[in-house]
């Protein structure tokens, strides 16, 4: 076997025990949310994890599909179906002495965006479903992702005029439950942007952005909960351009990878870095041409040698 080849089998590898739960659950869902979607659900709510108990069969089940158990909520918002204080969630917890690779991981105290479907008159909320943590039981909101909040924001805009407000740009500042700050925001300059700096709730600063008319505009940066640098990109209008540059918590004096799009937004190549006996050096690189429709992909020795190279027709 050639050394790319073994290459691209241990990234396969790599890559199955990264997303192994996903696979087990065949989830197949759009990176980006849409309204389309709510026409496959019976029930989404923007709700608050209030408890959890098992269900009637206590664990004597043999297939999967029959491992459930029971979320008791709390509505903040329900945009579609009826009304209801309780969901079945498929899967198992931890805390009911039995888990799947499917499991949701709902933690009583946390606020969720959940998508259910309606089956013998009870409604019940998977793995797969479109479901997303909005806020952690401290009060987190993942503004760097925009975990469940942009998903909120685009139901709020169909469904309720955008009474909701959960971007709450208006705000200069917003605060956690403990008193610290989660948002500032800095009067726009005489370009229209705008730029925020957010924190987690120990007071740590977790990433700076900018914002013109409501997209993200300029510089971003993004940390590590604890202070360590994580991310560093730049946006047009929404999209992101440039060189953007992330870093580990192992070595955080310099950027593990970087990556390079086009004023399109197209991405043209990503390289990563390895620390070696010698220093740091470019371990792999991946590379797009779109005029041919190629994308390539180089391995490196510490001393700068090419190992192996491989390319791939891209339709």
């Amino acid at each position: 076997m050639t050394k790319s080849k073994l290459k691209f089998f241990l990234l396969i590898g790599f890559l199955l025990i990264q997303i192994g739960p996903v696979l087990a659950c065949r989830c197949l869902l759009p990176v980006n949310f849409t309204l389309g979607e709510v026409e496959s659900y019976d029930y989404v709510a923007w709700v608050k994890v209030k408890g959890r108990k098992p269900s009637e069969s206590k664990g004597e089940v043999t297939t999967y599909e029959e491992r459930f158990h029971w979320a008791e909520i709390e509505e903040l918002h329900r945009f579609k179906g009826n009304s209801t204080k309780e969901l079945k969630i498929r899967g198992g917890h931890r805390d009911l002495g039995f888990v799947t690779s499917c499991d949701l991981g709902m933690e009583v105290g946390e606020e969720w965006v959940l998508f259910a479907k309606e089956s013998n008159g009870e409604f019940m909320v998977g793995a797969c479903s479109r479901s997303e943590k909005y806020r952690e039981n401290d009060g987190f909101r993942d503004w760097g992702s925009e975990r469940g909040i942009r998903m909120l924001s685009v139901l709020d805009s169909a469904f309720n005029q955008g009474k909701l407000d959960i971007m709450q740009i208006s705000k200069d500042t917003l605060f956690f439950p403990n008193g610290k700050i989660e948002r500032v925001k800095f009067p726009s300059d005489q370009d229209g942007i705008v730029e925020l700096n957010y924190f987690t709730p120990l007071g740590n600063l977790i990433g700076v952005e900018h914002l013109k008319n409501g997209l993200r505009h300029g510089f971003y940066a993004w940390n590590y909960n604890d202070g360590t640098r994580l991310t560093q990109k730049n946006y047009k209008n929404g999209v992101q351009v440039g060189l953007s540059y992330f870093w580990t918590k192992e070595f955080p004096d310099k950027p593990h990878g970087e990556s390079f799009y086009d004023d399109q937004g197209k991405w043209v190549f990503s390289r990563e870095y390895t620390v070696g006996v010698y220093g740091r050096f470019l371990s792999q690189e991946s590379i797009m041409d779109h005029e041919k429709k190629k994308l390539i992909y180089r391995i490196y020795d510490e001393f700068g040698m090419k190992m192996a190279e491989e390319s791939q027709e891209i339709d």
